[in-house]
């Protein structure tokens, strides 16, 4: 069964235009609201796949520019690949291993975003060595992955 946080991710990506635009206004709130201290909030994304999946760059290319309209404080986005191009098996220790030195000694992310189904079943895998209390958006999911 899942709880409430993720049915109103699960609105925010299949709902309609209305119910989509609430959602994901509403989870925007919840999510950054959590952590008042900065100024400037940081949004890290995890994606699945390297610039060249035309769905998910364009649902990328959508959500930053909907987070940055909805949001009342300036936002720093990066950007990962968990799945680069070339590796039928890709290296995950090493990205985790990356992850963990480049965010060494810095604040934790206002707000972990995945986009597609690599790259939640990375996080979900490795949550607990890379952003354990940050908040996390599961998006551009399809039902083989929810």
């Amino acid at each position: 069964m899942i709880g409430p946080i993720a049915r109103l991710r699960i609105l925010a990506i299949v709902g309609g235009p209305a119910i989509r635009h609430y959602a994901w206004a509403a989870l925007l709130v919840m999510l950054l609201a959590s952590s008042a201290e900065a100024a400037v909030r940081h949004v890290v994304i995890l994606q699945s796949a390297e610039r060249s999946n035309l769905v998910l760059d364009r649902f990328t290319a959508i959500l930053l520019m909907r987070l940055g309209e909805l949001s009342a404080e300036p936002l720093r986005f990066s950007e990962f690949v968990v799945n680069p191009a070339g590796f039928s098996d890709p290296p995950e220790q090493a990205m985790v291993d990356f992850l963990r030195s480049a965010f060494a000694g810095q604040p934790r992310p206002d707000l972990v975003i995945t986009t597609g189904g690599a790259a939640a079943a990375f996080f979900q895998r490795h949550r607990a060595q890379l952003f354990p209390d940050s908040p996390i958006l599961y998006a551009a999911l399809d039902l083989r992955w929810a």
